[in-house]
């Protein structure tokens, strides 16, 4: 259910709520409790859908920053290979797409 059906849906149980309690406050009925145990019940719903949503999101950021970091270490391993053939820093950097700052630190590296 999308937020804003969320509220809509709301605004109608509330406007039926006080319709219900206008009438019932004359003889003394519930309405309010009924009213605040239904907000209570919509609050825990919003609460725990966000949480879910949340959740959601933080799984597929981390996905994303595995695929980047993996990505990387690929380039890099691929800039030690092509240093171990005697290629130029420059062809590695044209092709790897890193630095020549970064190839040139990778260069200094222990093999």
């Amino acid at each position: 259910m999308q937020k804003q059906e969320v509220c809509d849906d709301f605004t109608r149980l509330l406007d039926s709520e006080v319709k219900k309690g206008n009438q019932e406050d004359r003889t003394g009925g519930g309405a309010m409790l009924s009213l605040a145990k239904k907000r209570e019940e919509e609050g825990k719903f919003l609460f725990e859908q966000g949480i879910e949503q949340g959740i959601e999101q933080g799984i597929e950021q981390g996905i994303e920053q595995g695929i980047e970091q993996g990505i990387e270490q690929n380039k890099i391993e691929t800039a030690k290979n092509m240093l171990r053939e005697g290629m130029s820093m420059e062809l590695i950097a044209k092709i790897t797409g890193l630095s020549m700052k970064r190839i040139q630190e990778i260069s200094k590296e222990p093999s």
